[in-house]
């Protein structure tokens, strides 16, 4: 996560967070969290530290819907920071 050591990155507010994807999700539903974006990058397999198992296809539904239900209702804070015009007709 060196990329986002910047001061740029916390001067928006983001969060980087290294974690188990699938635990942190888990633990933040149990907690009433919400979030406005969520980024995962799973693999397709791999053994964590203590011999378990992620297998994607076998993990990644419950995954996905644990972070849809972290998902914050409505559209997030920065939807209305650029609003560009739409014209009355598309040209031709």
């Amino acid at each position: 996560m060196s990329f986002a050591a910047g001061d740029i990155v916390h001067a928006r507010g983001i969060r980087w967070i290294v974690d188990d994807a699938a635990k942190f999700t888990a633990r933040e539903v149990r907690r009433g969290k919400t979030y406005h974006m969520i980024l995962v990058d799973p693999p397709k397999f791999g053994r964590g530290p203590e011999g378990e198992v992620w297998d994607l296809f076998q993990h990644l539904p419950a995954l996905l819907s644990d972070c849809a239900k972290l998902l914050a209702p409505g559209p997030p804070p920065w939807s209305a920071l650029r609003q560009v015009p739409v014209p009355a007709r598309v040209p031709a």
